[in-house]
Protein backbone atom coordinates (compact mmCIF):
# COMPACT_ATOMS: atom_id res chain seq x y z
CA UNK A 1 0.00 0.00 0.00
CA UNK A 2 1.39 3.40 -1.01
CA UNK A 3 0.81 6.62 0.89
CA UNK A 4 0.98 10.03 -0.79
CA UNK A 5 0.37 13.59 0.28
CA UNK A 6 -1.01 16.27 -1.99
CA UNK A 7 -0.57 19.97 -1.35
CA UNK A 8 -3.46 21.88 -2.90
CA UNK A 9 -3.95 25.54 -3.77
CA UNK A 10 -7.51 26.74 -4.24
CA UNK A 11 -9.32 29.78 -5.57
CA UNK A 12 -10.11 32.57 -3.13
CA UNK A 13 -12.86 31.66 -0.67
CA UNK A 14 -13.20 28.04 -1.80
CA UNK A 15 -10.79 26.22 0.51
CA UNK A 16 -13.36 24.70 2.88
CA UNK A 17 -15.57 23.48 0.01
CA UNK A 18 -12.61 21.94 -1.82
CA UNK A 19 -11.48 20.19 1.39
CA UNK A 20 -14.97 18.71 1.74
CA UNK A 21 -14.89 17.54 -1.88
CA UNK A 22 -11.50 15.91 -1.28
CA UNK A 23 -12.76 14.02 1.76
CA UNK A 24 -15.48 12.45 -0.41
CA UNK A 25 -13.03 11.04 -2.96
CA UNK A 26 -12.25 7.32 -2.74
CA UNK A 27 -8.60 6.96 -1.85
CA UNK A 28 -8.35 10.23 0.08
CA UNK A 29 -8.07 9.38 3.78
CA UNK A 30 -7.72 12.89 5.15
CA UNK A 31 -7.87 16.52 3.99
CA UNK A 32 -6.86 19.40 6.23
CA UNK A 33 -7.10 23.15 5.67
CA UNK A 34 -3.77 24.95 6.17
CA UNK A 35 -2.57 28.47 6.83
CA UNK A 36 0.44 29.26 4.68
CA UNK A 37 1.67 28.80 1.14
CA UNK A 38 -0.70 25.90 0.47
CA UNK A 39 -4.41 25.81 1.30
CA UNK A 40 -4.97 22.08 1.89
CA UNK A 41 -2.94 18.94 2.54
CA UNK A 42 -4.60 15.63 1.62
CA UNK A 43 -3.43 12.12 2.46
CA UNK A 44 -4.03 9.37 -0.09
CA UNK A 45 -3.57 5.61 0.10
CA UNK A 46 -3.60 3.25 -2.88
CA UNK A 47 -2.29 -0.12 -3.97
CA UNK A 48 0.09 1.25 -6.59
CA UNK A 49 1.47 4.40 -8.20
CA UNK A 50 -0.98 4.22 -11.10
CA UNK A 51 -3.87 4.45 -8.65
CA UNK A 52 -2.17 7.39 -6.89
CA UNK A 53 -1.93 9.14 -10.27
CA UNK A 54 -5.61 8.41 -10.95
CA UNK A 55 -6.66 9.94 -7.62
CA UNK A 56 -4.37 12.95 -8.24
CA UNK A 57 -6.04 13.56 -11.60
CA UNK A 58 -9.45 13.54 -9.91
CA UNK A 59 -8.19 16.08 -7.38
CA UNK A 60 -6.97 18.42 -10.13
CA UNK A 61 -10.42 18.27 -11.77
CA UNK A 62 -12.24 19.51 -8.65
CA UNK A 63 -13.71 22.96 -9.19
CA UNK A 64 -11.53 25.74 -7.72
CA UNK A 65 -8.38 23.61 -7.47
CA UNK A 66 -5.75 25.83 -9.07
CA UNK A 67 -2.62 23.78 -8.40
CA UNK A 68 -1.28 20.65 -6.71
CA UNK A 69 2.00 19.07 -5.70
CA UNK A 70 1.99 15.33 -5.01
CA UNK A 71 4.55 13.51 -2.89
CA UNK A 72 4.67 9.72 -2.63
CA UNK A 73 6.08 8.43 0.66
CA UNK A 74 9.10 6.15 0.34
CA UNK A 75 8.40 3.46 2.91
CA UNK A 76 11.85 1.82 2.68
Amino acid sequence: MLTAYVLVNTGTGSTVNVAEDLRRLNGVDEAHVLDGVFDIVAKMKADNSDKIKEISEKIRKIENVVGTISMIVDEK
